[in-house]
């Protein structure tokens, strides 16, 4: 775990760099849910989890549909950077956003404590097939 651990601390600069736009799949998905009139209920504000949230670049939609943020990541160079980008970027002061350093598989959180959880491209970094199952049902 710790190799992982160091792999994305190792990479952080660089993926911030080229990944500092939003998804633009995770943008359309959005699109398609608020259409359906699905995407309300992602509007209710609360605790809303980002799983895998790397260096934020998804931080600020995110934080738009939610009272408190919780970033949650394994590297924690990742989440200085997302740390940092938000306070750059963020145009009110106060901000209840969170940082977590720890592993998707060992999640410190109680059953049901988020409104709800976004995770982008994270599944196919667990290595185990068996723990990566437990994420579709």
């Amino acid at each position: 775990m710790a190799r992982f651990i160091t792999d994305y601390d190792d990479i952080a600069i660089n993926y911030n760099h080229k990944r500092r736009k939003p998804w633009k799949y995770f943008l359309d998905f959005l699109e398609e849910l608020n259409q359906l009139e699905i995407g309300t209920t992602l509007n209710t504000g609360g605790i809303v989890c980002d799983l895998g949230c790397g260096t934020g670049r998804h931080t600020q939609i995110i934080l738009s549909k939610s009272d408190v943020y919780i970033g949650i990541d394994l590297s924690f160079k990742m989440l200085e950077i997302a740390k940092s980008n938000l306070e750059k970027t963020i145009k009110i002061k106060s901000v209840n956003s969170n940082w977590v350093a720890c592993d998707v598989e060992n999640l410190p959180f109680r059953e049901n404590s988020f409104s709800n959880i976004y995770s982008i491209a994270v599944i196919h970094h667990i290595i185990s097939k068996k723990h990566r199952q437990l994420f579709y049902s």
